[in-house]
């Protein structure tokens, strides 16, 4: 009896060994995980006690090593912020993530990183036990897409220019007929209907002058490389001068364009520059589908709080079996020549980066309709205080 409870405990001890074995084995698998992932990432508990600090985190000039950080403090590692730590109660009671981007100033040039707030539970069905977040270099992607961008709205200037040339051509016209005009009568004594008629040309003059000054500054404010700070703009004023430009695309001669804005419109947060561009692109590719047709353009306000600008053609529509790809990069159903197939990929691009909606609906024969759909001032602030 003695041998076999020897050989009881020994096989005792030996399970214990290998489960200390499993229990470390699944340890180092999860850091190396973790360590493996091509992004910085940390969790904290309710504590906010760190937890887990990934190799991301120690790499740069303003790592820190994880022996370091462990079981400590996030805003002792970090530093002090209120809004910081207010955000993370946030996540904790409500267990509800939180994405955002933010510039790091610490390195030069700025870098941009996507910061994702993720909440975890232990034990499924109880609270929020940790908070993972995760942060991820956007710099490039961000670059590119903005070079995206500017291509795309190159690409629009040029389709402008044919139309642009021959708008101002017509008031250089009127103005050069009149000087030779004024010419004519200034070489001889001047009566009092000869004095009227130059008065009437020199204002002629001045109105086609400030004409050609409009068409200008229309081009010259769209071609502009736009801030990246947004303000509080009109739709309304989007509108208008959205419809203004195309009216100096010649693919939109032919095109019978109604506008229709509510009156009283919130307004959005938003780069003014951004949504002009976003809604010529719509106007062209609706002008490209029914180029002797009808398109609508209306603006108004969807409850809550959203903001809807629709641009709608009687074109032929989309076909179903490629409606999906239309906001896809370099996709396009026009020959060669006739597209980039970036608009609605970069239309749709900044629409999201102002928290708002591209949505496209087309049935074959009956046209198609985009909605831009943004959140009003105040539904951005609602949301933030949420």
């Amino acid at each position: 009896m003695p041998g076999q409870a020897e050989m009881v405990l020994v096989e005792l001890e030996n399970l214990a060994v290998a489960t200390d074995d499993s229990a470390e084995w699944e340890r180092l698998l999860f850091q190396a995980v973790v360590d493996a992932l091509p992004l910085s990432l940390h969790a904290i508990d309710r504590d906010f006690k760190l937890v887990v600090w990934n190799q991301g985190r120690e790499a740069g000039a303003f790592g820190r090593s994880r022996g370091e950080v462990l079981a400590r403090d996030l805003f002792s590692v970090i530093g002090e912020d209120a809004a910081l730590r207010a955000e993370y109660e946030e996540v904790f009671e409500s267990g509800v993530g939180t994405v955002s981007e933010v510039v790091g100033r610490a390195s030069d040039p700025p870098r941009i990183y996507r910061v994702e707030k993720v909440p975890m539970r232990l034990v499924s069905g109880q609270g929020v036990s940790h908070v993972i977040t995760i942060g991820q270099d956007v710099t490039e992607q961000r670059l590119i897409e903005r070079a995206m961008a500017q291509t795309e709205k190159m690409a629009a200037i040029g389709q402008l220019v044919t139309g642009i040339a021959h708008e101002i051509n017509n008031p250089l016209a009127t103005i050069a007929g009149c000087a030779e005009a004024m010419r004519s009568r200034l070489s001889a004594p001047l009566s009092d209907q000869d004095r009227c008629e130059v008065h009437e040309d020199t204002q002629l003059i001045e109105d086609e002058a400030y004409r050609c000054k409009g068409i200008l500054q229309n081009l010259l404010d769209f071609s502009r490389s736009e801030p990246e700070g947004r303000n509080d703009c009109d739709a309304a004023s989007v509108v208008r001068r959205t419809v203004r430009l195309i009216g100096h695309n010649k693919r939109a001669a032919d095109v019978e364009l109604e506008v229709e804005i509510e009156e009283d419109l919130p307004p959005i947060a938003a780069c003014e520059e951004h949504l002009v561009q976003v809604l010529l692109t719509l106007l062209v590719n609706a002008a490209d589908a029914a180029p002797s047709g009808r398109i609508r353009v209306r603006a108004g306000l969807r409850p809550p709080r959203e903001v809807v600008v629709s641009v709608e053609d009687d074109g032929p529509g989309i076909p179903l079996e490629v409606q999906d790809r239309v906001f896809e990069p370099f996709f396009t159903t026009k020959p060669p020549g006739k597209g980039t197939g970036l608009g609605l990929s970069v239309a749709y691009g900044l629409i999201q980066a102002h928290k708002g909606r591209l949505e496209m609906y087309s049935h074959p024969g009956t046209g198609t309709r985009f909605d831009m759909i943004l959140p009003s001032v105040s539904e951005v602030m609602a949301e933030t205080t949420r």
